[in-house]
């Protein structure tokens, strides 16, 4: 699969560098992490853990191992949703909303049942049956 930079500027982020960065900081909020934290945890400093986030820095494979199993999350996820073709996809990411994040808080701290009621209820508006 050949990979395609987002802007033709050889010193802006890579694609794939913005993408993991946003899951890294979706997983950390989600879970209520500071950065400091993440990154005392991996150790680099929160400045680091920024410029990870942000794409502006390349995340090592062995450093991604590290975040992925102090974020109680496979190393997988940080390369969910990649697109196939990479263009603005970053901009367009409803993961990178504020309000995202607040949702998925608010649904984790919900029982089983009534996160069955709320996905039996997201499914029914979005026209689908979820069997």
């Amino acid at each position: 699969m050949e990979m395609t930079r987002r802007r033709p500027d050889a010193d802006d982020p890579d694609d794939i560098d913005l993408h993991v960065g946003n899951r890294i900081k979706l997983r950390r909020q989600v879970l209520k992490i500071s950065q400091q934290r993440l990154a005392a945890a991996v150790g680099v400093s929160f400045q680091m853990v920024q410029k990870y986030e942000s794409g502006v820095n390349r995340v090592s494979a062995s450093r991604l191992l590290r975040m992925a199993a102090f974020l109680k999350s496979p190393i997988s996820y940080f390369f969910e949703d990649l697109p196939e073709q990479f263009g603005e996809f970053a901009a367009k990411d409803p993961l990178r909303k504020t309000e995202s994040v607040d949702v998925l808080r608010i649904y984790y701290r919900l029982s089983k049942k009534q996160q069955q009621v709320i996905m039996a209820l997201l499914s029914n508006m979005n026209g689908r049956s979820k069997d």
